[in-house]
């Protein structure tokens, strides 16, 4: 049913989707103002100029709807693509770490649990430790 919104704040604009209390408690704000934001960059910054700013002045998610309805202007259909995070350096350096536990627990034929404790009662520094 968010489908649904979307595609009528976005493509059909007939504004006839909120007409019951069950169709109301369907509509997330949050997560359509999301998907509208990753159609276009331009429909992020008008998302981000307007009903971000003005997110306490919407009493009711009827308000959203009609909002985003009027504020937002009719597109041609495409598809969203839904951006999903890029792993960043932390991620990366976890991944190491966890293959350097890995490798450790089968080299001296223990769990990843013993490698752990150990690692932290002896106060050893994963990344001084070389794995060939």
């Amino acid at each position: 049913m968010i489908f649904d919104f979307i595609h009528d704040i976005l493509y059909r604009k007939n504004g006839n989707l909120m007409t019951d209390e069950e169709k109301e408690k369907e509509f997330s704000p949050y997560v359509i103002q999301r998907y509208i934001s990753m159609n276009t960059p331009e429909h992020a910054t008008l998302v981000n100029k307007t009903s971000n700013q003005l997110h306490k002045t919407f009493t009711s998610k009827k308000m959203w709807y009609q909002f985003l309805l009027k504020i937002l202007p009719r597109s041609k259909y495409k598809k969203i693509e839904y951006i999903k995070k890029n792993k960043n350096d932390d991620d990366i350096e976890e991944e190491v770490t966890d293959k350097k536990i890995t490798e450790l627990a089968k080299r001296y034929r223990l769990t990843k649990r013993e490698v752990l404790y150990y690692i932290n009662v002896l106060k050893l520094d994963i990344n001084k430790i070389k794995i060939d």
